[in-house]
């Protein structure tokens, strides 16, 4: 399934990301420094030092995808293993913190270890698993625990509440939870269906299409964001290589 990442991609944006994700993992030297060997040869390290066993997994998981991308099928399903071993023992000696930073809580730490076990697992076996159900179990935990609404919030801070709480819930499937902590955090909103370009450009608003058709599964918001999610991702291909410049500028490079 993973292994078809990217090959059908034919917009030409999209198809230029691709085509770097596969050059920069076929690289000799590249196939070395996020080899499966690299990584093992780091696991004991920090096994012993009960540090970098977190951040390691989900930084070895990306490699996967990238090397599978690449066509290096065999090397990211060994390093999606690995990632699932470093989680795995991260959860048995208490890593709960990103490398060299400050620890995340308890419930946070094991979410994340616990959500890079089921992608580890999804990468092996195209299935989804118990640790999603139990990673969103711990995220709700976060949530109540920690991270309760505030009365006034930025822009900026219920954008983050969305990445970090919303959307797991639409991943992993639970539209009510999702739904419902959406609602909580940013209350009512006003959206224009018609206005798909402007709606593709905000985050928060594509996400409250997708999520306002779960719950009502109304013909014209299905329309609205279908369309909308296609544009938002028409968008934000090739973040990460171009930045966010137009994507008109994007075409002509």
């Amino acid at each position: 399934m993973i292994a078809n990442i990217g090959k059908t991609a034919i917009d030409p944006v999209a198809k230029k990301y691709w085509d770097e994700q596969r050059d920069f993992y076929s690289k000799e030297e590249h196939q070395i420094l996020f080899s499966p060997d690299a990584h093992q040869e780091k696991y004991e390290k920090y096994k012993k030092n009960k540090q970098g066993l977190l951040g390691g997994a989900t930084n070895i998981l990306m490699d996967s995808i990238g090397q599978i991308t690449a066509g290096l099928v065999d090397m990211g399903l060994k390093n999606a293993a690995i990632a699932k071993k470093y989680a795995e023992t991260a959860l048995e000696v208490g890593d709960l913190r990103q490398y060299g930073g400050a620890p995340f809580s308890p419930e946070y730490g094991t979410y994340i270890n616990t959500v890079n076990i089921h992608n580890a697992n999804w990468i092996l076996t195209g299935e989804k698993d118990e640790n999603l159900k139990k990673s969103l179990e711990l995220l709700t935990i976060v949530r109540n625990k920690y991270d309760s609404p505030k009365k006034e919030q930025s822009s900026g801070e219920r954008w983050v509440d969305t990445w970090i709480y919303v959307v797991p819930y639409l991943i992993g499937g639970d539209f009510t939870q999702s739904w419902n902590l959406f609602k909580l955090i940013h209350g009512n909103i006003n959206i224009n269906l018609e206005k798909i370009e402007t709606n593709a450009k905000d985050f928060v608003k594509t996400i409250y299409l997708i999520l306002e058709y779960l719950a009502n599964k109304d013909v014209a918001i299905k329309i609205s964001a279908s369309q909308t999610v296609d544009l938002f991702y028409y968008n934000i291909t090739g973040w990460g290589h171009e930045g966010s410049k137009p994507r008109d500028r994007l075409c002509e490079r």
